[in-house]
């Protein structure tokens, strides 16, 4: 078998119709990943999920044709194209609530494997639950959710519903894209991803990059191409 030859310095990853020129693996982009999962044993998913997507970002992706708000936003969930809070029609009266982070959508999954009602219902009334004055039915009455009423739905299983129901609009990452996101064409920058969270309905783009950049047959393709044509010849 011969040897291979030299390998490109960038390939190109073909996308739902758009063009990522990645550049091929280097130690120095091998030692900051791993120096991240290191510094981020301790931290929270979040953390170690946005180092690492910005080392790929600014390290490996060298450009990002086709990319737009648009398609931006039906690959990742980010602050770029979502709104961070919604008013949600709740019985004729608007409740803002927020958009779920990565880390409380893991929280959320983590509790609920566990019957951990407790944990999500902290989570949808300290954070996700923007409006604190909404009107709720307590006692037969309809009053304004306060601070008293706020502790007993974190403490009280009966209240399960409207956990759930803040909990299934902050989930709902759709609810909060913005309107008329633009199909102009934008650069690439770590910066689009802060905040984000991938989409599972589709492709995880930013490590569908990184593997390319691992396999030295990509950076190999313009060889071998060059060479099945003389061959032609």
């Amino acid at each position: 078998m011969g040897f291979g030859g030299k390998l490109q310095k960038s390939g190109v990853l073909e996308i739902d119709g758009m063009k990522i020129h990645v550049a091929r693996m280097d130690n120095k982009t091998r030692r900051a990943l791993s120096d991240i999962l290191t510094k981020s044993k301790k931290s929270d998913p979040e953390e170690l999920t946005q180092g690492r997507w910005k080392i790929i970002v600014d390290n490996l992706i060298l450009q990002w044709e086709g990319l737009t708000e648009a398609n931006l936003a039906k690959y990742y969930v980010s602050n770029a194209t979502h709104y961070g809070s919604k008013s949600f029609d709740v019985n004729g009266d608007d409740v803002d609530i927020c958009r779920a982070s990565f880390s409380e959508l893991l929280a959320y999954f983590d509790a609920s494997k566990d019957f951990d009602y407790k944990a999500k219902a902290k989570i949808a009334i300290d954070d996700l639950l923007e409006s604190k004055d909404a009107k709720i039915e307590y006692n037969g009455k309809i009053r304004k959710m306060n601070a008293t009423i706020r502790e007993e739905i974190k403490d009280d299983e009966e209240w399960t519903e409207v956990v759930d129901f803040i909990w299934e609009c902050a989930s709902s990452s759709e609810e909060f894209i913005k309107p008329d996101l633009s199909n102009e064409e934008i650069s690439v920058s770590s910066s689009l991803f802060d905040g984000a969270y991938w989409n599972h309905k589709h492709s995880n783009i930013i490590e569908l990059v990184y593997e390319f950049a691992l396999s030295a047959e990509n950076f190999r393709h313009k060889e071998i191409m060059e060479e099945a044509e003389k061959a032609k010849n």
